[in-house]
């Protein structure tokens, strides 16, 4: 069995590691907000790219958490399910008091990440929707149906 104050040290750096991703996450989204906002799809296009570059570490993160939190569940006979920073921090007691900082970094920047990819969202469909009015009031659409239907074709040289 792990020692627990190491379990508690492996936690914290992983917590660390998170909230920087998550801020690191964050700054991209801002490009690409920036970007969708000014019409510029090669910046859009290359905000994509780092997204993905920054998520395809993604697994290792998740590795690292899942052997924390099953050590930590061995530990305390408690199911991995039921583990969270909260539960975890509470059971470490005042020695947790870091983790608990940690957590609050950790909670503000998911939350901002989770609002800009909110409104990156909202931009990008309204977009799609003013798009597709134009073209079905100019075009009108075809047989009647809306033109974002599947095998839709705009024929342009009407």
């Amino acid at each position: 069995m792990k020692d627990p104050q190491s379990l508690l040290n492996h936690l914290c750096a992983w917590v660390e590691c998170e909230t920087t991703f998550q801020r690191e996450l964050s700054a991209i989204l801002d490009t690409q907000e920036r970007a969708v906002l000014a019409g510029d799809a090669a910046a859009v296009a290359e905000s994509v790219e780092q997204v993905q570059a920054v998520l395809e570490r993604a697994p290792e993160r998740a590795e690292r958490r899942v052997q924390v939190f099953t050590d930590l569940g061995e530990l305390w006979q408690v199911a991995v399910r039921f583990l969270t920073l909260s539960s975890i921090a509470e059971r470490f007691g005042p020695c947790a008091d870091h983790l608990v900082a940690l957590r609050s970094e950790l909670r503000t920047a998911t939350a901002d990440v989770v609002r800009r990819q909110r409104r990156i969202s909202k931009f990008v469909a309204t977009h799609r929707r003013v798009t597709r009015d134009i073209l079905e009031a100019l075009f009108g659409a075809e047989n009647g149906g809306p033109l974002e239907c599947e095998g839709t074709l705009l024929n342009a040289e009407a």
